[in-house]
C-alpha cells in the first residue's frame, strides 16, 4: 500500500548514492563477481551526473535506484534495482508505479526496458503489465518488453470494420499474402487515444475508408511530406495526415 512516506529523489544526492553504491557491491560479492549491477557503476555515476538517476525512499533511507534514458517521448529503464534486503515485499511494484505517474507528468507516453535478469519478466509483465516487443528484423532481446503510459486505441479482432489502419509485421512483398498483424478501428478521437505500437520503419502499413485502400505504404513514408509516424522504435499515430 502506498503511503506519504515513499518518495522518489529524481535529483539525489552524493550520500544516497553511495548508499546505494554498498548494497549493490554487496550483492555483487556475494555473486562470486559473476554478475549484478555494481559492472555497470560507471553507467549509474554517468547517469548520475547527467540527472537520469532516480533514487526511491522512505524516510530518506534508499531503497531503490532507477537509470533511464530518454528517446523522442519514450523513456528507457537502463537498470532499475531494489535493495536485496527489501525484495519479496511488495516494494518494486510500489516504485515502478510511481515512475510510472512521474513520467506521465512529464508527457512520456511510454516505458520500455530489457528484463535482466530474465526472472524479472514475471514481474514485469505479469505484475505490471508490460508487453514483449514484436520481432521488428533487429538484434533485439526477445526479452525487451513496454508499455503504455497514456490512454490509447486499442487493436481490434474485427479485421473488416469499415474505417481501420492495418499494419503488418514484414513488407509490402510479404504483405499480399497474409493478413495484417495489427487492426485498428480508428474512428476515435486519436489525439485523444493515439495509436502506439513498437515497428520497423519497413513495415507495411494500410489505411481503408469504407472498404477501400485510400494509403498502403512503408511505415516510414506513410505519413505527409515532411510528417513523420514513427518516434523511436514506435509507430505513434495521432492523427492522419497522409496527404
Amino acid at each position: 500500500m502506498m503511503t506519504k512516506e515513499y518518495a522518489l529523489h529524481e535529483v539525489p544526492t552524493q550520500e544516497e548514492l553511495n548508499i546505494v553504491k554498498q548494497w549493490i557491491y554487496e550483492e555483487y560479492l556475494l555473486n562470486n563477481r559473476q554478475f549484478g549491477f555494481y559492472c555497470n557503476w560507471n553507467l549509474i555515476e554517468k547517469g548520475f551526473e547527467e540527472q537520469r538517476v532516480i533514487i526511491f525512499s522512505f524516510e530518506d533511507k534508499p531503497l531503490g535506484l532507477v537509470l533511464w534514458s530518454e528517446y523522442d517521448g519514450y523513456v528507457n529503464v537502463d537498470i532499475f534495482v531494489i535493495a536485496p534486503s527489501q525484495r519479496g515485499l511488495g516494494l518494486g511494484s510500489i516504485f515502478a508505479e510511481m515512475l510510472s505517474r512521474y513520467f506521465q507528468e512529464k508527457e512520456i507516453f511510454a516505458l520500455k526496458l530489457f528484463c535482466s535478469p530474465k526472472e524479472s519478466v514475471s514481474f514485469w509483465r505479469d505484475k505490471l503489465g508490460f508487453i514483449q516487443y514484436p520481432d521488428r528484423g533487429y538484434s533485439e532481446s526477445s526479452l525487451t518488453f513496454y508499455k503504455t503510459l497514456i490512454p490509447i486505441t486499442p487493436c481490434t479482432d474485427i479485421l473488416d470494420t469499415p474505417y481501420r489502419l492495418e499494419l503488418w509485421d514484414v513488407e509490402e512483398y510479404l504483405a499480399t499474402c497474409r493478413p495484417p498483424r495489427w487492426v485498428w478501428n480508428i474512428e476515435s478521437d486519436l489525439k485523444r487515444y493515439p495509436i502506439i505500437q513498437p515497428c520497423n520503419c519497413n513495415w507495411n502499413i494500410r489505411l481503408i475508408n469504407n472498404n477501400t485502400i485510400v494509403k498502403e505504404d512503408k511505415v516510414k513514408y506513410f505519413g505527409y511530406k515532411s510528417y513523420y509516424y514513427e518516434r523511436g522504435d514506435f509507430l505513434y499515430i495521432d492523427n492522419l495526415n497522409i496527404y
